[in-house]
């Protein structure tokens, strides 16, 4: 995937420098300040334009997420519009009941700067929903539920999830499952669960899907159901793997492959479109696990496509992937807005190391 070195008004560092004010962190900072837009309209609008034409080429992209909030966002990392310009698409989790203010920002990000929103289509959700109601039916005394009873609630439980993306104007739906199907019990759940995910697909094809977390998994087990019988990985643009903890290529490559299913020559899943997931500090994990975005964009994205961080071809590059990696994902993107000195600068040094 060759990448265009674009971004002709404005780069990304020069994006910092534009918008990075650190007063924007601060708290007890209670002071009205312009925006870019108020303060260099022309110069902001040649900028936007910039970002649009970016985002209309051929390159390595950036995913964050963020959590969705039914309440008035009152903080700048919680609207979709603050992320940072250059990601091209931003992931929302816990997107029940949105509040009006970011579902209307889920058009503006998209015209503004070409920013694509999609809503997380989540299996854990369903599964934490399933945990207290079946405790609630062992407390009862109720007899153990059939394969049927399990199956409908977690098709309910992803159609619930569904609802929202034509509900908000979402560009599509990311469907995440980190797990396994060991037992009946997870059979029988993420059967009833992909159930109506595979129907949505079918209905809304002009819709994005991404998947997350376990694609062989999902895969593999749909394409074996007689009542699904769908490939899951061939509708979906991006795999988004989890990086875990690592700060290695080697392991995470290795994590890729078996999540992918290209270990031993065996390929279940198209291998053109791997995406890795990262996360930054927050408050409650203050230190940095795994690659940072710099280190995944310098060690692991230009490396495993044969590039040096400058684009140029590595000499004596001998491709030990089977899969392409095109870009990286950010999973908790709003905790790297508040730096002192610049906002969102894990994500902006990962963008500008293979944007550049």
């Amino acid at each position: 995937m060759k990448m265009k070195n674009i971004l002709p008004l404005m780069s990304v560092a020069a994006l910092a420098a534009f918008v990075s004010c650190s007063k924007w962190t601060e708290s007890e900072n209670l002071e009205y300040h312009k925006t870019p837009a108020e303060e260099h309209p022309e110069e902001y609008a040649a900028y936007l334009s910039s970002i649009r034409n970016y985002k209309a080429t051929e390159h390595r992209v950036m995913l964050v997420t963020m959590e969705g909030t039914s309440k008035f966002p009152s903080r700048q990392n919680q609207h979709l519009i603050s992320m940072p310009d250059s990601a091209d698409y931003i992931l929302m989790k816990n997107a029940f009941d949105l509040h009006e203010t970011l579902a209307g920002e889920i058009k503006e990000v998209y015209d503004t700067k070409r920013t694509k929103s999609l809503v997380y289509v989540d299996f854990a959700l369903a599964n934490e929903a399933w945990t207290e109601y079946n405790d609630a039916r062992e407390e009862a005394g109720k007899p153990e539920p059939t394969a049927e009873e399990i199956k409908k609630f977690f098709a309910d439980q992803a159609e619930k999830q569904l609802d929202l993306c034509n509900r908000y104007g979402f560009f599509g739906i990311v469907v995440s499952f980190l797990g396994n199907t060991s037992t009946q019990q997870m059979q029988f759940s993420l059967e009833g669960f992909l159930t109506p995910v595979k129907s949505w697909i079918e209905d809304n094809s002009d819709k994005l899907v991404f998947l997350r977390g376990s694609v062989r998994n999902i895969n593999t087990f749909a394409l074996k159901q007689e009542g699904l019988k769908f490939n899951f990985a061939e509708e979906s643009t991006y795999h988004i793997i989890a990086g875990g903890e690592n700060s290695s290529v080697t392991p995470v490559n290795q994590h890729i492959a078996r999540t992918l299913g290209t270990l031993d020559g065996e390929e279940q899943v198209p291998q053109d479109r791997v995406i890795l997931e990262l996360t930054v500090p927050s408050e409650a994990i203050p230190e940095q696990k795994g690659f940072t975005p710099y280190e995944a964009a310098t060690k692991w994205l230009l490396p495993t496509l044969g590039l040096n961080p400058d684009g140029t071809p590595m000499e004596n590059f001998f491709p030990k992937t089977k899969f392409t990696p095109c870009g990286l994902c950010v999973e908790n993107a709003h905790d790297d807005y508040f730096d002192l000195d610049m906002i969102y600068k894990r994500i902006r040094t990962g963008i500008t190391a293979f944007a550049n």
